[in-house]
C-alpha cells in the first residue's frame, strides 16, 4: 500500500511540474488574436468614425470568438478521452487495506485531474489568451458586435479618402492633441491632391 501511495504521490508531482512547462511552452506558440482585443479596436474605430476599420476589427472579433469556442471544444473532448475519470476497476484492497482505500482513491482521482488540466494548458496556451472576462463575454451574448456592425454599414464608405484623414486631424487638433493631429493633416493633403487629378481624369471629355 504504501509503495503505491508513493507512486501515486510521484505522478501527482509529475503532473503538476508538467503542467507549470506546458504552460510556458504554449504560451509561445499562441497565434491567435483575441476577441477582446478585437472588440476593443473595433469600439475605437467607431469612436473615431472609421466605419471599414468597425467593420474588420468586429467581424474578426467574432470570427476569432468562434475560433476560440471550437479551439476549447477539440481541447476539452480530446483531454476528456485521454484523460478519462474511470478509476482502476480491477484494483480491490483487502481488509487490512481497506482503512487507506478512499485515500488512494482520492490520489488517484486527483491525479487524473492534474493530467487533464496539463492537457488542456497545452491545448488551449496561458489562460490570457482563451479567457475572457464575464463583461466581455456579455457583450458577444448580447451580441454587441452586430450592433457596431449594422451602425457602420449604413454609413457612407464612399468618403474621399482625404476628408477622413482630414476631419480626424481637425478632431484631434480641437482635443489639443496637434503632434497627432499634424500626420493625418498632412496625409489629407497628400490624399487630396491624389483625389483631384483622379477627378479630372474622370472629367475629362473624350476630346
Amino acid at each position: 500500500m504504501a509503495v503505491r501511495a508513493l507512486k501515486l504521490l510521484t505522478t501527482l508531482l509529475a503532473v503538476v511540474a508538467a503542467a507549470s512547462q506546458a504552460e510556458v511552452e504554449s504560451e509561445a506558440g499562441w497565434g491567435m488574436v483575441t476577441p477582446d482585443l478585437l472588440f476593443a479596436e473595433g469600439t475605437a474605430a467607431y469612436a473615431r468614425g472609421d466605419w471599414p476599420g468597425v467593420v474588420l476589427s468586429m467581424e474578426r472579433a467574432l470570427r476569432s470568438r468562434a475560433a476560440l469556442r471550437a479551439l476549447r471544444l477539440r481541447c476539452r473532448t480530446q483531454c476528456a478521452a485521454d484523460f478519462p475519470w474511470e478509476l482502476d476497476p480491477d484494483w480491490s484492497p483487502s481488509p487490512a487495506q481497506a482503512s487507506g482505500a478512499a485515500a488512494l482513491r482520492d490520489l488517484s482521482f486527483f491525479g487524473g485531474l492534474l493530467r487533464r488540466a496539463a492537457c488542456l494548458r497545452r491545448c488551449l496556451g496561458p489562460p490570457a489568451a482563451h479567457s475572457l472576462s464575464e463583461e466581455m463575454e456579455l457583450e458577444f451574448r448580447k451580441r454587441s458586435p452586430y450592433n457596431y456592425l449594422q451602425v457602420a454599414y449604413f454609413k457612407d464608405l464612399e468618403t474621399q479618402p482625404h476628408m477622413q484623414e482630414f476631419r480626424l486631424g481637425v478632431r484631434l487638433y480641437s482635443e489639443e492633441q496637434p503632434q497627432e493631429a499634424v500626420p493625418h493633416l498632412e496625409a489629407a493633403l497628400q490624399e487630396y491632391f491624389v483625389a483631384y487629378e483622379e477627378c479630372r481624369a474622370l472629367c475629362e471629355g473624350p476630346y
